[in-house]
């Protein structure tokens, strides 16, 4: 069995929003809390990092996608699509997306939508889906992947904002070559007033890719689930208010380092601004 203790950062945890220290025993997170009992736990412990302020996260994820290699970085997981006969990919264009939904709306009236929903099906889009068909992707369950267009000055098409109130479930995922942190950036001035929040577009590239790969327990840090988690230097942390370019907000995104609300905080990701350096990782 072995304890490994991070002290002094920062916590991206819901439930545990002030932690400043993160404890792991034998690949599960053990403890969060602050750093008088840090202190006090570290003699114990087999391994401590003092982080000096880093922020520490779930760890990133990244799809594999079909004909794509594993994207391998400092901080980020690859995992694949294993069953490829729940995916759709219609990443060429819109009407790609509409014939991919055409397909699974002709297996739900031939097979009943119950039976859908156990694949469990998957659609790959840059763009789209068409909002007419959202009602029927909740209803499906289907999950759509939005993956960047590397060659569209803006990389994220698809309506994220929408799918959001509409319930479909969706994950991020990032094609090699790019940063998933830019990958986040994007969606949240995603066009059409499409962005979401930088939290809810950090949880699609984290806990939604492992609950699409059928784990419950990871993506987030809290008491009892796995420690994959990635720590990392950042020039700014805060929490992100979408205000669709209106205001005079960095990018068109107001954002507040005031930790006191209890929202964790996340890297201040300005549209011209540096992405996050990852200082370390621990992956199950």
């Amino acid at each position: 069995m072995t304890t490994l203790l991070l002290r002094e950062g920062v916590i991206h945890s819901a439930t545990h929003p002030f932690a400043t220290a993160i404890a792991v025993d034998d690949g599960v997170i053990s403890w969060l809390g602050d750093a008088d009992t840090a202190d006090r736990l570290a003699p114990d412990m087999d391994g401590v990092t003092d982080l000096a302020g880093a922020l520490v996260t779930p760890t990133l994820m990244n799809l594999t996608l079909p004909g794509s290699a594993p994207v391998s970085q400092p901080g980020v997981r690859a995992q694949p699509l294993s069953d490829p006969d729940r995916v759709l990919d219609a990443r060429a264009d819109g009407a790609e997306a509409s014939e991919a939904i055409a397909q699974i709306r002709a297996e739900a009236a031939h097979d009943g939508e119950s039976a859908v929903r156990r694949r469990r099906l998957v659609l790959i889009v840059h763009e789209g889906p068409d909002p007419a068909e959202f009602d029927g992707l909740a209803r499906w369950g289907v999950t759509v992947v939005v993956t960047a267009d590397p060659q569209c000055a803006t990389p994220l098409l698809a309506p994220l904002a929408a799918m959001a109130r509409a319930g479909v479930p969706f994950v991020l995922t990032t094609e090699p070559g790019r940063s998933p942190w830019n990958t986040i950036r994007s969606a949240l001035r995603s066009p059409h007033g499409q962005g979401i929040t930088a939290r809810a577009a950090f949880r699609a590239h984290t806990r939604a890719v492992w609950r699409l790969g059928g784990s419950e327990e990871a993506g987030e840090l809290r008491i009892g689930a796995p420690a994959e988690i990635s720590w990392w230097r950042a020039a700014h942390l805060g929490v992100d208010v979408p205000d669709n370019g209106t205001a005079a907000g960095r990018g068109g995104i107001t954002w507040s380092q005031d930790a006191r609300s209890g929202t964790p905080l996340l890297p201040i990701l300005d549209s011209d601004g540096a992405d996050p350096v990852c200082e370390g990782f621990r992956h199950v």
